[in-house]
């Protein structure tokens, strides 16, 4: 069995992991972070996805809905409250 690991640039602390549909990717979030990074199964960068629209520190967790351009994301605020956003093609919706 192969196991494959890497380090998430920036010393971010890794919360929240999540699988994209095809092609598979790895959706990785951080609580220090206001940004949705995914990287290839074999850890190879593929993009950085920034949500910085609210006022977000981190993220906890996010899942990309079946629109390949939406993901649901939970963000933590600077006070510590959790938001729910979908973000959709540089727009966002909070719920």
């Amino acid at each position: 069995m192969q196991v494959v690991q890497w380090s998430v640039p920036g010393g971010s602390c890794p919360v929240g992991l999540s699988v994209t549909g095809n092609p598979f990717n790895v959706v990785v979030c951080c609580c220090d972070s206001p940004s949705l990074r995914m990287y290839t199964p074999l850890g190879c960068p593929v993009c950085e996805i920034s949500c910085v629209q609210q006022p977000l520190v981190g993220l906890v967790h996010a899942v990309q809905l079946s629109d390949c351009s939406q993901f649901l994301v939970i963000g933590v605020k600077e006070n510590g409250d959790k938001l729910v956003c979908v973000y959709r093609n540089n727009e966002h919706l909070q719920g």
